[in-house]
């Protein structure tokens, strides 16, 4: 069994013990949306850099799990009308075009919630390393992390119209600079793929120096990611106001994911073969074409 066919069937059975203590349309939804077809990125790059911490797949399972879980909510609030009112995610409709908004926006919430509980249980055997955990993706996730990135790109696109937000750019008046969408790329996208890197530290007990170096390569490889995405949607008769490609062009952008992708192999070089999982992670934003 693979690492990720062993992933599904852990999540699987988590939410099969959910099922019974949650309303039926509520399970439905969230389930609709995590067992979609995703490409898992965040729990393969946990997987990969586990095991170049000397870490089993078995100890990792509740944590990537957690970071999919608020993965996946952010995907469902995404889509909502008021944010970027998608009718489709990965070929299907999106959860709030099947079950409804206010179902959607619960299922998500639901699912945000229950990374903690997820955390919670499976580090319950060491209270410091579950504890770190649960700070670290509550700051990847919440107000200082993705949710920033999100507030930011709104902005940038000029969709933050509530009268509470009157001061802060509710049409945009100017073109962000590249560190502004580089800034908001390493919050919306990177973020939670940095901590995918750094909870696997956490939980191999890894020194402070070496950690520190692998919550920077955890942070490339997010930005690589966000850059190959970039890449794919680029339609030069519809520009993404908040994509990069907007403010350096195509050539510009695919030189940065470059720059980005070599300094993450550096950074990754320290760890010789045992890195081999990581790096093919890091080269798959090079050559992904979906």
């Amino acid at each position: 069994m693979t690492d990720i066919e062993a992933f599904e069937k852990f999540l699987h059975s988590h939410f099969e013990r959910v099922r019974p203590h949650m309303p039926a349309p509520l399970f439905d939804s969230a389930s609709y949306s995590l067992f979609s077809g995703g490409k898992r990125f965040r729990p393969r790059v946990c997987f990969a850099a586990g095991k170049m911490l000397g870490l089993s797949e078995a100890r990792l399972h509740a944590f990537a799990a957690a970071v999919e879980c608020v993965h996946t909510y952010s995907l469902i609030h995404d889509d909502l009308p008021c944010m970027d009112d998608d009718d489709l995610r990965r070929g299907q409709p999106t959860n709030h075009r099947k079950f409804g908004e206010a179902t959607a926006l619960l299922a998500g919430d639901a699912l945000l919630t229950e990374a903690f509980s997820l955390i919670a249980a499976g580090y319950s055997d060491a209270g410091d390393i579950g504890l770190e955990l649960v700070r670290l993706l509550g700051e990847a996730a919440g107000g200082v992390g993705m949710v920033a990135g999100q507030v930011q790109d709104m902005a940038m696109q000029g969709e933050l119209t509530d009268a509470s937000m009157a001061s802060a750019q509710s049409a945009p008046t100017s073109r962000p600079t590249e560190k502004e969408l580089l800034d908001m790329l390493a919050l919306k996208t990177g973020a939670l793929i940095r901590v995918s890197v750094e909870g696997a530290a956490v939980i191999a007990r890894v020194p402070a120096d070496e950690r520190v170096a692998l919550r920077e390569l955890g942070a490339r490889l997010g930005l690589a990611f966000q850059l190959a995405d970039d890449i794919l949607d680029y339609d030069p008769k519809a520009i993404e106001p908040s994509g990069l490609p907007a403010i350096v062009g195509l050539e510009g952008t695919q030189e940065r994911l470059e720059k980005t992708t070599a300094r993450a192999a550096e950074l990754l070089g320290r760890y010789g073969a045992l890195g081999e999982g990581l790096k093919a992670m890091i080269e798959f934003n090079l050559k992904r074409k979906i």
